[in-house]
């Protein structure tokens, strides 16, 4: 990549790089610190006015505490799945 490719993947709305085959993305839709913003239903408003968040993954997995791991996952997956109609 050049330095300028590199920059550009540094926001949440990446470009990506055609001639390496990379896609255009957006770093929030995977949904790791609460409901995907992509779809419906999943618009936040008064009624859900903000998403769970959890420690970032490289945080949780350095912490090497299972327990915790399966907590969150079970939290995150639990509920999440039933709330603003997000499909997992």
């Amino acid at each position: 990549m050049t330095l300028a490719e590199k920059i550009a993947q540094l926001g949440n709305n990446a470009d990506g790089v055609a001639r390496l085959g990379l896609p255009k993305y957006e770093w929030w839709s995977e949904a790791l610190h609460g409901l995907s913003n992509v779809g419906p239903g999943t618009v936040f408003d008064n009624l859900v006015p903000h998403a769970t968040s959890f420690p970032t993954v490289i945080l949780t997995a350095a912490s090497f505490n299972e327990k915790r791991w399966r907590e969150i996952g079970h939290v995150d997956v639990s509920y999440r799945k039933y709330s603003v109609h997000n499909a997992i």
